[in-house]
Parts: structure tokens; sequence; C-alpha cells
């Protein structure tokens, strides 16, 4: 593909099957054209391969007028501690919010591409560490905006007419997931008693979960891109030593936290985000962002330090990616400030880095994919 078009569905590489003689089968991308300032002429092409035949390549071109960037559009974003940005030399208690360093700015610094305005002042950034779609009296307390209902509220209040993308990642707190004593009770739990725990509180976060963004999309001009979560822990954390011997084999807690994390991420992409798209076609979209963390980019480990517990800057034991790579937060590092958790502070000499959240890899790497996702729908 050429410099100017970007795939906006499908992928570059798509299998069709075994076909029969003279069997057809379609196979349907769609690409965005970059800003243009003067009509411009793009060659693409298109390879079929066969494992019975020669390949064969269709080359084509494409006339593109001149394509000015669009006027303007309002964005809000909404959710938890990974939208606020975390330890990402945030503003401290209660919300720990990091306007210039959160995943939301990298989303407004992308819609800058494609807007020749961006609504995005830092009151529009009302994601608040350990926020909530169940409501809690101690967190409202707190701040108003801990519940997600009242991050709702600000943004009906503050709506315009203009194009809106509302971002959303929110629920992780509603199952108990940054209390590290209910997830360390999951995790010695079995497979089932854990998954039965899990789908009682689905049962009560997804109706109101619903309720909530159908405020929203009510408004036609109002878009909502999810996102779902990764697990930041790796498969020989340090957190499941801490759990020792509970926790043994190591490898099957850590098979207990992608049970927690894979059954909120299907609660959202299974059950929430349908009923929201059955009601309002093409009005919603989830930003996976769990695989990507997979890809070698959850916390960082050096098995050359098993010796050593808890080892100095390092969230574990498993093979790394390395501390240049990781999308995850870790003892030591520049320009965090989310204090180590106390299972791990007394051994590394280090003040800050959880091994829990993203660090500014993974804040521009969740926005980046968010940003994709908001293309989709025309944003």
């Amino acid at each position: 593909m050429p410099p100017g078009l970007s795939l906006a569905s499908g992928t570059a590489n798509q299998s069709v099957g075994d076909l029969a003689v003279g069997q057809e089968r379609q196979v349907p991308w769609s690409v965005i054209a970059d800003f243009q300032t003067a009509q411009a002429t793009l060659i693409y092409s298109v390879t079929a391969t066969a494992s019975n035949a020669l390949s064969k390549t269709i080359i084509r071109q494409i006339l593109l007028p001149v394509i000015q960037k669009q006027l303007v559009i309002d964005y809000f974003a909404l959710g938890d501690s990974i939208a606020s940005g975390h330890g990402l030399e945030d503003d401290g208690e209660p919300c720990h919010k990091s306007y210039n360093s959160s995943y939301p700015h990298t989303v407004y610094t992308d819609l800058l591409k494609r807007y020749a305005i961006v609504n995005y002042p830092e009151e529009n950034f009302v994601a608040c560490s350990g926020a909530t779609v169940m409501t809690s009296k101690i967190r409202i307390q707190q701040d108003d905006y801990s519940w997600f209902s009242n991050q709702v509220d600000y943004v009906l209040k503050h709506l315009s007419n203009q194009p809106t993308l509302v971002t959303i990642t929110i629920s992780m707190d509603d199952y108990g997931w940054t209390d590290q004593t209910f997830v360390a009770h999951l995790i010695l739990e079995s497979t089932k008693k854990e998954e039965d725990d899990l789908t009682r509180i689905s049962k009560l976060v997804e109706p109101r979960l619903i309720n909530q963004v159908d405020r929203l999309l009510k408004h036609q001009n109002v878009v909502v891109v999810f996102t779902d979560y990764p697990n930041p822990v790796n498969t020989d954390s340090v957190f499941f030593h801490a759990l020792t011997p509970g926790c043994l084999p190591f490898l099957a807690c850590y098979d207990h936290t992608e049970t927690f994390v894979h059954h909120i991420n299907r609660s959202l992409i299974l059950n929430v985000v349908p009923a929201l798209n059955k009601k309002y076609p093409n009005r919603v979209r989830v930003a996976s962002i769990h695989e990507k963390f997979h890809e070698n980019h959850s916390s960082p480990g050096d098995a050359s330090l098993s010796d050593t517990k808890p080892p100095w800057k390092t969230c574990g034991f498993a093979e790394p990616p390395g501390f240049d790579e990781t999308w995850i937060q870790y003892p030591g590092e520049l320009g965090v400030n989310s204090p180590e958790p106390d299972w791990l502070s007394s051994g590394t000499g280090e003040k800050y880095g959880d091994c829990f959240h993203p660090n500014y890899l993974g804040a521009i790497a969740i926005g980046d994919i968010v940003d994709s996702a908001a293309s989709t729908l025309g944003r």
C-alpha cells in the first residue's frame, strides 16, 4: 500500500481458505486517505497466492481529490487509573491525573492530524484513578469523578453540537483488581469459584455501565471508544512469590490472573458493547489492548535474578521484555511516581514503580490503538 493510504478495516494479509474449481469468495478492505492539499494519483496492488497455482498481482490506480482537515471535534476522556495516567508524574490523590502523559493525550495529538481544532481542555479529562461504575460513598467523598456516573454527567453538561469522541476505560476497580488482598484470594481459589465470583460482579456492573453510556449515545453526534484491559504481570511475577507457598506453581497463578482479566474483557466485548451497538449501530468500538501488551510488553522480569528475592529493578523472574521495551512501570523507572507495592518495596531500594500501571510507552501505545478505533467511527 502506498504512502497516503492506510487500512481502516480488514488486514493486509487475508486467507480465503479452500476453494472449489470455479468458486469465488470476496475479500473486503477499506482504506483511509491522508489529507491532500492537491490531487494525487496513488498506485496500489493486490496479490493472490495459492498452493496449486501461480501468484497473480493486480495493479490499480486511485485518484485522490483535495482532502482538507475536518474542522472541529470535541473530546472527553473518562475512566479509571489506566485512563488517568496513574504514576506518570501524576498530580497525586485522589485521582492521580496526568493530563500531558496519559493515553488520552496521545489520542488528542493523533486527532490533531485529522482536525483543525480539537477541543480537549484539561477540564474534559475527567478520568480518575479508582473510579467505578458502582457507587461508593467513601470514594465520592474523596472526588466526585471517582463515580463513573458523575463523569458522564460532566460530558452531558458540556456537550455541544460538534462531532464528539468519548473514550472510556472503566470497571476494573468494580472487580477489585487493585485490591491486592482480594486478587490474592481469587487467584488462590479454584478456577470455577473464581469465575463464579466474577460472574456475580458482572451481573451488577454490566446493566449500570450500559445505562450510563446509553445516556451519552442518545446524542447523535457522540461516538464512544472503550478499551479493554491488559494483564500487567509476567508469568513469574514477584506478586506470586509473595503468596508462596499458596501460589505454586507460579504459572497456575498467572493463569488465574488471565482468567480474571479475560472475564472483565469478555464482559465488555461480548455483553456491554453488543447491547449498545444493537441500539446505536456503528457508534461504539472496543480498542483492544490486551493482546498488544502480551506481545512482549508485560512487566519486565529478569530470570538471572531469580536467586535474589525480590530482585532489584524488576517485577518478576520471567524472561524479560527488557526495560527499554516494557509498557509497564517498574521500580526505579525515570519519571514515574506510582509507589512500589508493599510486597515489593522492602527489597529494591527504589521508591517508585508499581509493576502494574502502563508507563509512557504503554500510554502512547494505548492512545494510538484508541485513535485507530475512533477513525473507524468517523472520528
